[in-house]
Parts: structure tokens; sequence; C-alpha cells
């Protein structure tokens, strides 16, 4: 009776029924709501309804549609809603803008570079791979150009037209899973953080340093806080994360101090400090031990953490005694990083340039991400907020699905 009352009301305030609500396979009391500025959404006099948020509610609504519409920018409400913030896990891009650089024919590169390269559109390129977080470290460079950078290395990328990217990427998801966080920090140059200020002013994001207000939001209230004119959520905080840094989790290296006076003994390996030394120690490693595999033999006490190398157990577990130990962590009002990668050390730079390897080969030659997959399956980290990894494309998409899991496991949902 109420439906039809509302239909009736609808008609007599001249708001004509559109068919394709209907032929798309909702009730027929549903009309389009287009005019008011809403393609593509369907109203029942009570509330808006994106194709796309009903199409998540099969039980309700089995259209067809459902197979040929993507995303819209409105808000879908989500099951995982009543997450708090702060133990809500994501997915987190390390060094994300690193992706942009583009320099081929530079030394230090593939050891500066964490992402999958693309020079245009690197952020868009991690979202739709899965991250949800973002590693944001502004710059502003010796002209004053806004930017990036890993360290010394200056990413050049225009951080307005990335933040600009990241808005469009979130307007096309709108669901509160969706939400992107961005972590800015280690924000360098004259007045970086008053510059990157003004950017995620002029789009109209939302910036929390507070972390006590961190700690009493649910994701869905971080959601609406964080809601985008156009759509979609964009976040970010600037304080209140613990990273439980840890420089010593390399993929490769020499253990024990036997093993780090053989090294300095080899030749062009005494003294690593700096890229250029770590480079020249690298190839003389390659030139004299055939691109480092008779290492093994002539260094006691080196590992590497490719899958088969030698001693790759060792830096295997030395990393997951270090994430089991971090995620035990109950998260109140900070985030938790899990950093679930290889960091870099002078030594794992010289033995990967010996390899002529790089911080997103020594992840796919180790398998580091997919292992990631089913030890989060597998329940072995209690609590997860910013998961943390290199070369997010790399089994993205099952990690981000593990972890979502791991959220529904930790509500005890039943989907």
């Amino acid at each position: 009776m109420a439906r039809q009352w509302i239909l009736a009301l609808l008609q007599v305030l001249g708001v004509r029924a559109w068919s394709n609500c209907s032929d798309f396979g909702l009730p027929p009391y549903y009309y389009s709501c287009a005019s008011e500025g809403a393609p593509l959404r369907c109203c029942d006099g009570r509330y808006q309804a994106s194709f796309h948020s009903m199409c998540t509610l099969p039980a309700l609504f089995r259209a067809p549609i459902c197979e040929e519409v993507g995303p819209t920018a409105a808000p879908e409400a989500s099951e995982l809603g009543a997450v708090p913030l702060t133990r809500w896990p994501m997915l987190m891009a390390h060094d994300a803008a690193t992706g942009y650089l583009d320099s081929p024919l530079s030394p230090v590169v593939p050891w500066a570079r964490t992402q999958p390269k693309d020079p245009s559109a690197a952020f868009t390129t991690q979202l739709n791979c899965g991250a949800r977080a973002l590693d944001f470290r502004g710059h502003v460079s010796a002209s004053g150009h806004l930017m990036f950078h890993h360290g010394d290395v200056e990413v050049t990328r225009d951080a307005a037209a990335a933040v600009g990217e990241i808005v469009r990427w979130a307007a096309q998801h709108p669901a509160v899973e969706d939400l992107v966080l961005l972590y800015s920090w280690d924000c360098t140059g004259d007045g970086c953080d008053q510059k990157m200020a003004e950017v995620f002013a002029k789009e109209n994001i939302t910036v929390i340093s507070d972390c006590q207000q961190l700690g009493r939001l649910s994701l869905e209230e971080a959601a609406r806080l964080a809601r985008l004119p156009g759509g979609g959520q964009v976040l970010v905080i600037t304080d209140c994360v613990q990273s439980d840094y840890d420089e010593a989790l390399a993929c490769s290296g020499f253990d024990g101090p036997s093993a780090e006076a053989a090294l300095a003994a080899l030749p062009g390996c005494g003294d690593l400090g700096g890229f250029e030394a770590q480079r020249r120690c690298g190839e003389a490693l390659r030139g004299r031990l055939g691109q480092g595999r008779r290492l093994r033999s002539q260094v006691l006490g080196y590992y590497q953490c490719w899958q088969g190398a030698t001693n790759a157990d060792f830096a295997v577990k030395r990393l997951m005694d270090y994430l089991v130990n971090v995620s035990s962590t109950d998260p109140k009002d900070s985030f938790v990083e899990l950093q679930a990668l290889w960091q870099e050390t002078p030594k794992s730079v010289a033995i990967g340039v010996a390899h002529l390897s790089s911080l997103i080969k020594d992840e796919e030659k180790s398998g580091l991400n997919a292992m990631m997959v089913e030890k989060i399956k597998e329940g072995v980290f209690k609590h997860i907020n910013f998961f943390e990894v290199n070369n997010v494309c790399d089994h993205g998409l099952e990690l981000q699905a593990a972890l979502r899991q791991h959220a529904r496991k930790q509500l005890q949902l039943i989907i």
C-alpha cells in the first residue's frame, strides 16, 4: 500500500516512471532520477541507489543491467562499515609515487622504483591492482615544483595532477570499502607541507592529524568524512602511523661479522657508502663471481631471498618473524604498518647489482606477494592495518581479497 501511495504521489507531482527501471528488472514503483543529476540511478521515493550498488545485493535485485553497468558516483553501504578504521586492513603501495619513474638508462632507478612503471598514471594503476592506501611522499624541488621523492631520488610527476588522478579514480569506485587513504609524510623541500595541504584543499580532500579522532572512527564514518563532491572517498592522514621499520630485513646480504669482513676484502667492496660505490662493488662481484653464483662458496653467511637461492629460508623466516611480531600489536589510536617487503641496505643493493636485479625483481623472484596471500588466508597475522608491499600489481587483487576476508573473519561475518 505504501509503495502504491509513493507511486501515485510521484505521478501527481509529474514524475514520469522510467520504463528502463522496470525493464532492467527493478520493481515498477522505481522511477528515473537522472533529472536529479544522477544518470543511471533509479529511485523509489525514499532513497537513491545506483545500479552498481543494487547489483551488490543479488537477493533483492536480479537485474540484467548488472552485467553491463559500471560503478557510478553513488556511495555504497558496506557489511564491513562497522570495522574501526585503525583495524581496517588496507593494501598499501610502498613509496607509491616511484611508479612514475621513467629513466630506463639510470642505474639508480631499479633500486628506487618500488612499484610497477606507469609514467602517466601510476597511482591509477596501483589502485586498479588493489591498493587502497598509498605511501605518499611529497617533495618541493629547488625550482619550487611540488612533486614526489624516494630518498634522494626526485620523482618529477606533478603532485596536483597526481592527486587529481586519485580523485577521478575514486569517483568511479564509490563503495565504502574502496576508501582511498593517503599517508602523506616525509614532505621535503621548502614549504612542502603547506603546498601539499593546498593541493588537498583544492580537491576538497579531508585531512586528519588527530590520532584520537582517527581512533574513534569506523570505516563507514571515515568514508562519510572523506566523501568527495564528485563521488568516492579519499582521506589524508599526516600522522598516527607506527612504521616498525627494520632495515635489516633485506632480500640479500651477509650474516655475521666474518661474512662482513670477507665482503670488505673483495676488490671494489671495501666502501659501500653511496649508490655509486654499491654499484661498483656489484659489478666487481658480477665479474669475479659469475653474476654472484659462486659467492655462496666464497663468502660464508651469504643469503638471498630468491626462491631456490642460497639461504633463502633465512631471509624469509626473519621477515616472517618480524611480521608476526608486529601484527600482534593491537592498534588503538594509530595505524600499524606491516612492511611485507624487502628493505634496502648497501650490501643488498651491491648483491642485487651483481645479479642484475631490482626491487621489483627481488619481489617477483622471491614470490613474496604470492606467499603473503597464503599467510593472510591462514590467519598468521593477528592484526592488520596497512599491509605494505612492493610491486603491488603482483598478486595485488588476491592480496586485497585476502585482506577483506580477514576483516570478515574478525567480525565473524558469514557472506
